[in-house]
């Protein structure tokens, strides 16, 4: 999400952009008489605000695997996976110290 992931003075001025636009956008679908489309925007508006003052400062859970370089292939895996038939990702980081494979 933009607000997680970018600095605070870039989130401001991208989410206020991206949020301007949301709005903008949604006035146009009034006047189309689109109003099932504009209420979806209003919704995820009010969404974003919720979750920005309620629950922003929430763990997130979700394991990440970055401080072993566990879970990135370098390369690409099309030759995995439709000639060599490996269709998970575990198959095709089986050892991780196996150079050639992984970041």
């Amino acid at each position: 999400m933009l607000s997680r992931n970018l600095p605070f003075l870039q989130a401001v001025l991208i989410v206020s952009l991206r949020l301007a636009t949301d709005f903008t956008g949604c006035f146009y679908f009034l006047l189309k008489k689109k109003a099932g489309i504009s209420r979806a925007i209003i919704k995820a508006g009010f969404a974003y605000l919720y979750w920005l003052l309620f629950c922003f400062n929430k763990k997130n859970n979700q394991p990440k695997g970055w401080n072993k370089n566990t879970g990135i292939y370098k390369g690409t895996i099309l030759i995995p996976y439709f000639i060599k038939n490996k269709k998970k990702f575990s198959e095709l980081v089986k050892n991780t110290t196996d150079a050639g494979n992984i970041i």
